[in-house]
């Protein structure tokens, strides 16, 4: 894949990949356990085949793309320890709090997706 897929889609890629992990699974740290084997090396594939002029920011960027998944499922899913204690704590609805958690969330990781991809057009 180092040499099919263009630099410029791996970051909005991982940060997708892993929003859906982390929201289906509940967890960021079982999320990282997965994503951050799979895609670095990914990365340094990218990395090595297309030229990237910065390796070192490249790599960091899609490091974070991953964290940036993580947490936002670990933020919004229903399953998430962290949204349950939250929800129960504050006596809300677990369902109620979900729904306001995704919306701002979605608009962050939106930007966050434009940003990262800028970041990695800008330093190749």
């Amino acid at each position: 894949l180092g040499d099919r897929v263009p630099f410029y889609v791996l970051p909005g890629a991982l940060l997708i990949l892993t929003m859906v992990t982390s929201v289906s699974t509940g967890s960021s740290w079982g999320t990282y356990a997965v994503a951050f084997p799979l895609a670095m090396p990914l990365a340094w594939a990218i990395v090595e085949g297309q030229g990237i002029a910065n390796p070192q920011l490249y790599m960091s960027i899609c490091f974070a793309c991953v964290l940036n998944g993580g947490v936002f499922g670990d933020q919004c899913s229903p399953i998430s320890d962290t949204t349950i204690l939250s929800a129960t704590t504050t006596g809300c609805d677990l369902m109620d709090h979900v729904k306001t958690q995704f919306e701002p969330a979605l608009y962050t990781v939106g930007l966050s997706a434009v940003l990262w991809t800028a970041s990695a057009v800008v330093i190749a």
